[in-house]
């Protein structure tokens, strides 16, 4: 006897198998749009991300660069002469960049053209040994403009980086420095780094040297620790090729764990610093 073969079947199956594939379908459909709107949306969060890191980056560097501004601003008032037998225009200009609301709240500085202090304001400022040496020390790095490595400046224990400015004659050679003390944990600093994570709803951020060490962060007590991701700032930064984002590892200890962060850096034209959102 013959089988009747697909022909036998019943409608009942007929319809069956239709529905079925029918859901099939559907389902593939939806989980392509699934994915295809996941994707969407990943790719919009690490837009947002580098753009909050970007926005955050460019307020710190405008702070430093407002700093520099400053100071060269000064020069404009006052001849900073160290040999000049009158300095009384030197010192209101020092008064009042140190006075003004800005970004040198520590303190500023006059010094000759070997680094010894002038004039300083606060007046005391000029007897704090540790503070002077960080500032001497960026003098002998090349060009007119100038920062120095982060420190802890003693009389506040505040992080603190020194902007310097060389003042020359008419002839071209350095005459004097103007020096000025950024507070790295003020809110020039710390308020676009706090600013950043409300926007992003994001884990932390964070200001690196070129070393991947931390000199600013929405974590607290993290100044001149490694950064938490100390390997892929270092590399970012080596070679700067503006900003990027990337899943990286978590470092604890110097190695990699198993845990990822996605992570945005934005390398800024001062200091070598970057600015990190993950």
């Amino acid at each position: 006897m013959k089988s009747k073969g697909w022909r036998g079947v019943g409608l009942f199956p007929w319809l069956a198998a239709i529905v079925a594939g029918g859901f099939f379908i559907l389902f593939a459909v939806l989980a392509l749009l699934g994915l295809r709107a996941l994707d969407v949306s990943t790719n919009r969060i690490l837009e947002e991300r580098l753009v909050l890191a970007e926005m955050t980056a460019s307020h710190i560097e405008r702070a430093v660069q407002q700093a520099f501004h400053e100071l060269q601003k000064a020069t404009t008032f006052a001849a900073f002469d160290p040999a000049a037998s009158n300095l009384v225009e030197e010192y209101h200009m020092l008064a009042h960049s140190y006075g003004r609301i800005g970004t040198m709240t520590l303190g500023v500085y006059f010094l000759d053209s070997r680094g010894k202090v002038v004039l300083a304001e606060p007046p005391e400022a000029a007897n704090m040994d540790k503070t002077l040496l960080a500032i001497q020390s960026s003098l002998s790095q090349s060009g007119t403009r100038k920062i120095s490595e982060p420190f802890t400046e003693p009389r506040t224990g505040h992080p603190t980086v020194a902007v310097t400015l060389a003042v020359r004659g008419r002839d071209g050679e350095v005459r004097s420095y103007l020096s000025g003390l950024i507070d790295l944990s003020s809110e020039v600093i710390m308020g676009p780094l706090k600013q950043s994570i409300r926007l992003g709803r994001t884990g932390h951020a964070e200001l690196v040297t070129k070393e991947g060490i931390v000199i600013a962060s929405t974590y607290t007590n993290y100044f001149l620790h490694p950064g938490e991701h100390m390997g892929f700032y270092r590399a970012a930064l080596a070679n700067p090729k503006g900003s990027i984002i990337d899943t990286v590892p978590y470092e604890a200890n110097g190695k990699h764990t198993p845990e990822m962060h996605i992570m945005a850096l934005v390398p800024l034209s001062v200091g070598g610093w970057g600015l990190a959102v993950g």
